[in-house]
C-alpha cells in the first residue's frame, strides 16, 4: 500500500462552479499547477496571462483556508506565485455574488493587456 495521500474529491458548490464555467470561454483552465516543483494548483488559471483564481469558500465554516496551518500553507503558495509573476484574485460567495470577483477578474485581464470586448463576463 502506498503512503501517498489522494487527493480529496472537490465539494460541489453551485456558486463557485458556475462562476469557474464562466470564466472558461475567457481562457482560464480549471485546476492549472503552476509551480515547476511544487505539487500546488490554482482551482482556475489564465496561463498565457498569469491571472489565477482561488474560490475560498470560508463563508460555511471552518475550512482548510480558515485554520491557521491552512492560512500559513496560503501564504506561501501566493507568496511563489507572486514571485513568479500571478496575479492572484481571492474570490469568496459575497465577493461572486455581489460582481466584485467578475470586476477584479476583468481589471487584472485588462492589466495584462488582454482586454478586448470578449473579457466582459456576462
Amino acid at each position: 500500500m502506498s503512503d501517498a495521500k489522494k487527493p480529496k474529491p472537490r465539494k460541489p458548490m453551485k456558486l463557485r462552479d458556475d462562476f469557474m464555467a464562466e470564466l472558461e470561454p475567457l481562457g482560464f483552465v480549471y485546476e492549472y499547477k503552476f509551480h515547476p516543483t511544487r505539487g500546488w494548483l490554482f482551482d482556475a488559471a489564465h496561463p498565457e496571462l498569469c491571472i489565477a483564481l482561488e474560490y475560498n469558500g470560508i463563508m460555511g465554516g471552518k475550512t482548510g483556508h480558515s485554520s491557521i496551518p491552512g492560512l500559513l500553507r496560503d501564504a506561501e503558495k501566493f507568496t511563489e506565485a507572486a514571485i513568479l509573476g500571478w496575479i492572484v484574485i481571492i474570490a469568496t460567495a459575497p465577493t461572486v455574488r455581489s460582481g466584485q470577483a467578475r470586476e477584479w477578474v476583468e481589471r487584472a485581464i485588462a492589466a495584462r493587456g488582454g482586454a478586448s470586448e470578449s473579457t466582459t463576463i456576462q
